[in-house]
Parts: C-alpha cells; sequence; structure tokens
C-alpha cells in the first residue's frame, strides 16, 4: 500500500475500513520473464485508493475527487486539431 493520504484518512477515522469493504484502486503489478519464456506477476502494490465502497454507500477518497476531476477536465478540453 503505497498511497499514504488514504491510510492517514484510515488512521483519523475519516474513512471506515473494516471486513467487507472493498475499494476503487490504481493497481501496480511487477511482472518479469519466467526461464520458460511465461509472464509471470510477481508483486502488486496499490499505489492511489479512489474510492471505498461498504455496502451501499461509496466514498470518494481525496486523491480520487482529484483524479477524477482532473479527467472530466481532460474530456472537455477542446482540441487544436
Amino acid at each position: 500500500m503505497k498511497d499514504n493520504d488514504f491510510k492517514k484518512e484510515i488512521l483519523e477515522n475519516r474513512i471506515a475500513f473494516r471486513n467487507g469493504t472493498r475499494i476503487d484502486c490504481i493497481l501496480e503489478i511487477i511482472r518479469k520473464l519466467s526461464e520458460t519464456g511465461e509472464i509471470v506477476n510477481t508483486s502488486y502494490s496499490v499505489s492511489t485508493v479512489l474510492s471505498v465502497r461498504d455496502g451501499l454507500a461509496t466514498i470518494d477518497t481525496t486523491q480520487g475527487k482529484k483524479i477524477k476531476k482532473e479527467r472530466e477536465l481532460l474530456r472537455n478540453q477542446l482540441t487544436l486539431f
């Protein structure tokens, strides 16, 4: 877990994270090539948590809101050509 802001929000009890809670996140997967030429996933890490789902409620994290806004701005931006 590389998302320090998410960890901080959990420790400050701004976000509840317990058994059954799901997260939408940006997941980094490290892959290596085995001796037989097969691609093998060697490690996983969560770089950014976008939202937390607990039952019916969905809570966007501060990083998730920021990324969502950036994507919306890029989508609405006009192109020069």
